[in-house]
């Protein structure tokens, strides 16, 4: 991705998880002015469930099943699951690792801090090394673990709410048929919680920070010079 204004197709910016579940919850419109997407669009239409997702399969194909990442390897259980791959499955069974992924996750956190200092004039503008993905990747490799950084959460009561939502959805799909979902789902939410999977780095409390605003303007802004 871009810095959100490198020309015409800039970037967009990462909105925290729990400013993104509250636009949500509200079932707002995302600003036109790109704080988190380039076009103005209701961001709930970029918020696909698992029921969403099966009704426009549905769409196009007449047999869809519903894979519960929670059961193992996806893409091992896919195609294991289709009829005359039994020799793709076996081999997926013998190999430690089949392929790279294709498509890895972006770090978030160290995006969203690179597009925060970015914005406060903490890297150089003007220097086309300092790209969007090379300030990130520079900060994974020089900051300290994501364990120390600041963090915003849902409170609690967010928190209960995003699991009713996720117990309703799997439900919506078949996933489980109790009306409250299953022990399993809300354990595995209960250790995401607890592992911060759903929070976010503050960036402000971060960047508020004098080492850490030396720390860019030394290596985003004055060796540029």
């Amino acid at each position: 991705m871009k810095w959100p204004n490198d020309g015409n197709y800039g970037g967009f910016y990462i909105p925290t998880f729990a400013a993104y579940f509250d636009k949500v919850l509200e079932g707002d419109s995302v600003s036109s002015d790109g704080v988190y997407f380039r076009e103005s669009r209701p961001i709930v239409d970029t918020f696909v469930t698992p029921a969403r997702a099966v009704r426009e399969a549905k769409k196009y194909f007449s047999n869809v099943d519903v894979m519960n990442m929670k059961d193992g390897d996806v893409v091992e259980n896919f195609i294991c699951s289709l009829p005359g791959a039994d020799r793709s499955c076996s081999e997926i069974h013998q190999s430690q690792k089949l392929f790279d992924v294709a498509n890895p996750s972006v770090p978030l956190h160290f995006d969203m801090l690179a597009m925060a200092a970015y914005d406060l004039g903490l890297v150089d503008k003007s220097n086309e090394d300092f790209t969007r993905e090379n300030v990130r990747n520079e900060l994974m490799l020089s900051l300290p673990s994501e364990d120390d950084f600041p963090l915003q959460c849902l409170s609690k009561e967010k928190e209960l709410m995003l699991l009713e939502m996720s117990q309703t959805d799997e439900q919506s799909v078949g996933l489980f048929s109790a009306p409250g979902g299953s022990d399993d789902h809300e354990e595995t939410f209960r250790q995401a919680v607890e592992k911060k999977k759903i929070c976010s780095i503050d960036t402000a409390v971060f960047l508020r920070d004098e080492k850490w605003r030396k720390f860019f303007a030394g290596r985003f802004v004055e060796r540029s010079e």
